[in-house]
């Protein structure tokens, strides 16, 4: 199982959704409306192409 584990950690963006984060709810909150602005920006660029 840990393994498998350490394999998902090479992924950059989805290592530390896979892993439980030891962070405080307000940091996960951030880092999540980091993450759907992140998307929401890359979707307007690739709209305007």
């Amino acid at each position: 199982m840990r393994s498998v584990e350490a394999s998902e950690r090479t992924e950059p963006y989805q290592g530390h959704v896979n892993r439980p984060v030891r962070v405080s709810p307000e940091i996960a909150e951030f880092l999540h409306m980091l993450n759907s602005l992140e998307n929401r920006l890359v979707e307007k660029a690739n709209g305007t192409d």
